[in-house]
């Protein structure tokens, strides 16, 4: 949830999580115990998450000292984020 917070905050055009589109409106989205509640559903990792944006200023932000990134590797044992930025990304629609 900080994830997305943080990257719809540097410019991001568009998010999906899961291939669900994601709005600053989005409602109904929150971490709870080990998984996050989307839209009354219960998700478990592993999750995608799909972004159109400035890919230099979202990579910085996401990869910085300090960073979400790193944050969320530090205290959560086990997870490992993989960044992979595309030529062509697709992003569903809002409902």
């Amino acid at each position: 949830v900080d994830m997305i917070a943080q990257l719809i905050g540097t410019g991001a055009e568009a998010v999906a999580f899961n291939n669900t589109r994601i709005t600053a409106a989005t409602a109904g989205f929150r971490e709870v115990a080990k998984g996050i509640v989307m839209h009354g559903s219960f998700l478990r990792p592993p999750y995608h998450i799909d972004v159109i944006g400035p890919p230099e200023s979202l990579l910085n932000v996401l990869r910085q000292d300090g960073g979400i990134i790193e944050r969320i590797e530090k205290n959560t044992p086990g997870i490992k984020i993989l960044v992979a930025p595309k030529e062509t990304i697709v992003i569903p629609g809002t409902d």
